[in-house]
């Protein structure tokens, strides 16, 4: 399980190592760790991690990281997935011993319109993109919650391997929305699943030459 967590690393600097080992002999057998047996706290920069393989790398990544005798998470406080700037992020392993547990990734990003649907669309299988969502009929602000997680002891395959965003896009225009006529001024909610297999696009807009 760490080395699986570590090839999602590709890159970065650590800085600031605070290690304490209290575990007695014995305990460095298979599943032996707990979390009152080892704790490191860093900080990492410049960091590469690989969220999803139909996504492009979240790259920049800065923040405070925690490794545990049974558990990690990282809190991501800045960087970039493509145009897109993250505001925050996580990712956490509850246990690596739990068979139960699962892996989250979770992100919060805000930018143009357009460089959000791109950066997050490949989680929707292209469905935003189906909808007309693209970088030469989309414009706006947008802001995105996503979150990813996945078994983290067990096989991972569509049936368990799960994705949910949250989005917004403020003062949202659609070239062409209906009868060849543009949308403006929307503020529209994005909402996605995909073991639901559902995408909803909802709200006020003004749509028409008036």
């Amino acid at each position: 399980t760490r080395h699986m967590l570590i090839e999602r690393i590709r890159q970065g600097d650590f800085a600031t190592a605070d290690f304490t080992l209290k575990a007695p002999p014995g305990h460095f057998v298979a599943d032996g760790l707990t979390n009152d047996d080892l704790r490191l706290d860093f900080d990492f920069r410049g960091l590469e991690v690989a969220i999803d393989p139909r996504m492009h790398d979240a790259e920049g990544l800065s923040g405070p990281g925690l490794l545990l005798g049974d558990s990690f998470r990282m809190d991501v406080t800045g960087g970039r997935l493509i145009k897109v700037g993250l505001k925050r992020g996580r990712l956490s392993v509850p246990s690596f011993h739990d068979h139960r547990t699962r892996t989250l990734i979770a992100l919060d990003a805000g930018g143009q319109a357009a460089d959000v649907i791109e950066a997050i669309d490949p989680l929707a299988d292209g469905g935003l993109t189906q909808h007309g969502l693209t970088a030469q009929r989309l414009n706006g602000d947008a802001a995105a919650h996503v979150e990813i997680s996945f078994p983290t002891l067990q096989e991972i395959t569509d049936r368990n391997f799960s994705v949910v965003f949250d989005g917004h896009i403020a003062n949202a225009g659609l070239k062409q929305a209906a009868l060849g006529w543009d949308l403006s001024g929307g503020e529209l909610d994005v909402k996605g699943d995909l073991l639901a297999d559902r995408l909803d696009i909802a709200g006020p807009a003004r749509v028409g030459p008036f």
